[in-house]
């Protein structure tokens, strides 16, 4: 029961986070900044509206929000556990992007397009990428599931695996310099741009749900089973990624490519040492 009750509040943290996040940001641009708990009232405002799409533009931002709160049944406290789970939870934030992409494409608009097509050409890089990070986790670790894991500190073991992982939660967070497929600034809000009302609030918090899950697993691979460090950690990589956010331009899709690769790299050289 206990169990249950965590996973139903990781989207509330998760939006929480994103508060503190936005926070981090002001302050470090000398601002005052909208108040922690701003996403919370935003989500409620668009909850509040109608939203204009209907069809399968009403459904995959709800499959998205479900997918992306999913990924919590398997850590950091397990309520399901089998064999290679961690390949379904992999599948899980694959298809949270496979949800943005389709909705982009589906909403007709040129914004919504060029985001999604952008999204779709970066993905097959980080997303293999991340992949390989944790399967490396997991091979260093000797486990076949998220509860096996051992309670020892992987990071000295897989320092390649932690950078290249690194890279991936700042892509998965649209952070700059990888913010380059929801570029506000060139695409508006990019596949989200003819999105409003309950529809946006859904691929708002399936959003904030996959980043803050992203940054989890990453706390739980490095020290598994440690609930101290994972709240740490956690907060820590907020931190790192306002910073980034505030001191970085944004990549062109070029530049991502090539920076994209380059963790790919990092993370496939752990993965060949190992074997």
């Amino acid at each position: 029961m206990i169990k249950l009750i965590i996973w139903a509040i990781f989207p509330i943290v998760g939006i929480f986070m994103e508060g503190i996040k936005r926070k981090l940001i002001a302050r470090m641009q000398n601002r005052i900044g909208p108040p922690i708990l701003q996403p919370f009232y935003d989500v409620w405002k668009l909850f509040n509206k109608k939203g204009a799409t209907g069809g399968m533009l009403s459904i995959l931002p709800i499959l998205s929000f479900i997918g992306a709160w999913s990924i919590f049944l398997f850590f950091p406290m397990p309520i399901i556990s089998f064999d290679f789970d961690y390949i379904l939870v992999f599948y899980m934030y694959v298809f949270v992007s496979i949800s943005l992409i389709l909705a982009g494409i589906a909403s007709d608009s040129p914004y919504g397009i060029i985001g999604s097509m952008r999204e779709m050409v970066l993905m097959l890089v980080y997303e293999f990428a991340f992949f390989i990070c944790i399967f490396t986790f997991f091979l260093y670790g000797g486990a076949n599931s998220f509860t096996d894991m051992p309670s020892r500190v992987l990071i000295t073991r897989v320092p390649l695996t932690i950078v290249a992982l690194l890279g991936v939660i700042l892509i998965e967070l649209r952070i700059a310099p990888f913010d380059t497929a929801a570029a506000p600034s060139e695409i508006m809000a990019g596949y989200t741009t003819q999105y409003a009302g309950r529809d946006l609030a859904f691929f708002e918090l399936a959003e904030m749900t996959k980043k803050f899950a992203i940054v989890s697993i990453f706390a739980f691979l490095t020290f598994p089973h440690n609930m101290v460090w994972f709240i740490i950690t956690s907060a820590g990589m907020y931190f790192v990624c306002a910073a980034a956010k505030v001191t970085s331009p944004r990549f062109r899709i070029d530049q991502a490519l090539g920076a994209f690769a380059a963790i790919f790299f990092l993370a496939f050289i752990n993965f060949l040492i190992f074997v």
